[in-house]
């Protein structure tokens, strides 16, 4: 390579101050358009109610748990084993609801190459959707594929 007075010399191009101004622009939407998105799933909750409405879950964005009602007439023939899991159960049909709304509001406020489950090989829909006990053994029985 020749470096210096001696190198020969290649015509600038001048950018496009237009096109760079419109992609700045359209970056900027997008930046704002996910800050609302993120918004709006930070602000997600989901409840959910076993069959036999003695117990309901409320769970936040990431499933998490935000408020867990017994009813008391659960301790007339008590089964720990049994509630526990009704409990668990119920709040896997709350993780789920949480989970669909997330994705909705996602799917709606990201371009689609971005959107949930369009990125690669790993499935956000397996995490979304499962309960974080699960989530282990989710991950092993993936890397024994």
């Amino acid at each position: 390579m020749i470096d210096g007075p001696d190198r020969p010399q290649r015509p600038v191009d001048h950018p496009d101050w237009g096109a760079l101004m419109s992609a700045f622009t359209d970056l900027t939407k997008q930046v704002s358009r996910a800050q609302d998105v993120q918004k709006k799933v930070f602000q997600l909750t989901a409840t959910a109610w076993s069959p036999d409405r003695m117990v309901k879950v409320v769970v936040g964005p990431r499933g998490q748990l935000i408020d867990l009602d017994i009813d008391p007439r659960v301790y007339r023939q008590p089964n720990s084993k049994a509630l526990a899991r009704t409990i668990l159960e119920t709040s896997r049909q709350a993780i789920e609801q949480v989970a669909q709304q997330t994705e909705q509001i996602v799917n709606e406020g990201v371009p689609s190459d971005l959107r949930i489950g369009g990125t690669g090989a790993f499935d956000f829909r397996t995490v979304l959707k499962s309960h974080d006990a699960e989530l282990p053994k989710k991950v092993n029985a993936e890397e024994d594929d």
